[in-house]
C-alpha cells in the first residue's frame, strides 16, 4: 500500500513487510502509556518530548511515540543488549490489563517472511495470526479455550475469540494483516528495530526517518538500565 502522499494523521495499515520490527501498540494517550510501561518495566529514567532531541542509549531503552491524531500509542525497541528483554506479547498484555484497554504486540522479519500479532482486551489474548515458511504450533494463550476460533494450519495460523475466519478469507499475508490493522484504526510506520552491540553510552538524537515533529501528539524515552 503506497501512503506517501497521505497526511500522518490519516494512515492506517501497514506499508510493507520488507522490514525487521517488534512493536506494542496501546489504544491509550501518551501520558498513560508511558507511566505505565515505565511500571510495568521497572525503568529508572523516563523523558518526555524527545523527538529531535539527544539521549543516551543505555543497553535497554525504548522509545514511545503517538502519531497525530491518532488514538493508539506505540512502544519501539531503541536497544536492548539481551534478547530476553526485547518487546514480547508479555509487555501487551500487560499493558492491556492495567489500562484496562487494547494492546496489540507485533513482529515482522523480512527474511525469510515471519509475521506476527497478538490483540489483547483488558489482559485477554483475543486474536493471534501469524505466518511463516513452517509450520506454526498451537499459541499457548488458545489451548483449552471453551471460545468459538478457528484454526487455519499451514503456513497462516489464525485463532480468535472475536470472529470465525476461513482459508478463503485470507488471500495474502499483507493483506490480511493490513486489513486487521486498518479495522482497528492502527497505522504501523515500517520501522526496522537494530539492536546491535556497542551501541550503549552513545548519545544520539531521537528522530524517524520520513517524520517531522509536528507528526507526533509526543515521543518519550525510557531506559530501563
Amino acid at each position: 500500500m503506497n501512503n506517501s502522499k497521505v497526511l500522518i494523521e490519516n494512515k492506517r495499515g501497514i506499508e510493507t513487510l520488507e522490514i525487521t520490527d517488534n512493536q506494542v501498540l496501546v489504544k491509550a494517550s501518551i501520558d498513560r502509556v508511558s507511566q505505565a510501561f515505565f511500571q510495568e518495566r521497572q525503568a529508572v529514567n523516563l523523558k518526555y518530548d524527545v523527538y529531535h532531541h539527544e539521549v543516551e542509549i543505555t543497553d535497554l531503552c525504548f522509545i514511545i511515540y503517538q502519531l497525530k491524531k491518532h488514538s493508539w500509542t506505540l512502544i519501539k525497541t531503541e536497544n536492548c543488549e539481551l534478547s530476553e528483554t526485547y518487546l514480547n506479547c508479555n509487555d501487551a498484555q500487560i499493558l492491556s490489563s492495567m489500562l484496562h484497554t487494547k494492546a496489540i504486540f507485533y513482529s515482522v522479519i523480512d527474511n525469510p517472511i515471519s509475521i506476527y500479532y497478538n490483540l489483547y482486551v483488558d489482559g485477554d489474548s483475543k486474536e493471534t495470526f501469524s505466518f511463516c515458511n513452517e509450520y506454526n504450533d498451537v499459541d499457548e494463550d488458545f489451548e483449552g479455550s471453551d471460545e468459538d476460533e478457528a484454526s487455519i494450519e499451514g503456513l497462516f495460523t489464525f485463532h480468535s475469540k472475536l470472529r470465525l475466519i476461513q482459508d478463503s478469507d485470507i488471500k495474502d499475508e499483507f493483506t490480511f494483516v493490513n486489513a486487521f490493522f486498518e479495522e482497528h484504526n492502527v497505522y504501523v510506520p515500517p520501522l526496522n528495530t537494530v539492536c546491535e552491540s556497542g551501541k550503549t553510552g552513545r548519545k544520539v538524537t531521537l528522530t524517524i526517518p520520513g517524520f517531522q515533529h509536528d507528526d507526533f501528539e509526543r515521543m518519550d524515552y525510557i531506559s530501563v538500565k
